[in-house]
Order: C-alpha cells, then structure tokens, then sequence
C-alpha cells in the first residue's frame, strides 16, 4: 500500500469514527418512565462526547497541513480526543439501546488512528509546496542595469519586493 492510500485509509477512518461519534451523541440513549418523556440523548448524558468529536475531526484536516514532528503532534490530538470520548462515553448512563456502545467502537478507532499517526505518518505525503517561496537571493554592488533586471524577472524574481 502506498503512503498515500495510508493517508486516506487513516482520514477514512478518522471520518466515519468522529462521524459515529456524532450520529451516537444526537440518538436517544436512556428512555425516561412515561409516556410523554422523550428520553435523554448522548449530548445529554455525556455532553463532551460532540465537541471532543469535531476536535478529532478538526486534528484529521488539520494533519494533512503538518509535517514533521507537527504532524505526530496532531496525531497524539487525535488519540486524546479518543481517549476523552472513551471515557465520557463509558461513564454515561445508557440502559437498553446500542448508541453508547456505537460511541464507545467510534472512541476506540481515534485511539487506533492517532496511535498509527503517531507511529507512521513520517512518510505520508503532505501538502504542495509549490506556492512556497524559496530562499531569497541577495544582490550585491549597486544599480543593476537593465537587462539584468529583465533577467531576474525571466527568472520568477520579482523586483518591486
């Protein structure tokens, strides 16, 4: 597999994990005695489980801007992000339905996947740097005639800068 189809294989997953996430925390996950109680949602019972969400969705788009060591950083977000979904996920209350255990597998796979870009997204490729600019040259001695001029911007220099 080539380290490009690693990266979207890993932002896959991260999508579809922060995405379950998501769905599980607007779902009903404890229906209240009665029939006009409308039960409580994930928000409700684990209010973190949303927002911790959408910061691993962010840590996903944010790691194909980093490089380096940036983007290990980024990783280990993502893996807190997990972690802290784990963990408000497993402490809520959730009798009779499946959304907390759906919270609970979306937690894990943002563990898995901040771990694997910790581990290996030392060569994934990462954004162009085509529009960079290189290093700037320095001219030296005084006026420069004419043709010189025409020269540097033959040669992509731009001279009012």
């Amino acid at each position: 597999m080539s380290p490009r189809a690693r990266l979207v294989c890993w932002l896959a997953v991260c999508v579809a994990a922060a995405g379950a996430v998501l769905i599980a925390s607007g779902q009903v996950w404890h229906h209240a005695a009665g029939r006009a109680a409308p039960g409580s949602t994930g928000s409700d019972v684990a209010p973190a489980l949303g927002p911790l969400a959408w910061a691993a969705l962010a840590g996903a788009a944010a790691l194909l801007a980093a490089r380096g060591v940036a983007r290990r950083l980024v990783g280990a977000v993502v893996a807190v992000c997990g972690a802290g979904i784990l963990a408000a996920a497993w402490t809520a209350s959730a009798e009779g339905t499946a959304w907390r255990g759906i919270a609970l597998g979306g937690g894990a796979l943002l563990v898995f996947a901040g771990v694997v870009a910790v581990a290996l997204s030392g060569d994934w490729p990462g954004m162009s740097g085509r529009y960079e600019r290189g290093g700037s040259r320095t001219r030296t001695g005084g006026p420069a005639d004419e043709r010189s001029l025409w020269d540097a911007i033959d040669d992509g220099d731009d001279p009012t800068a």
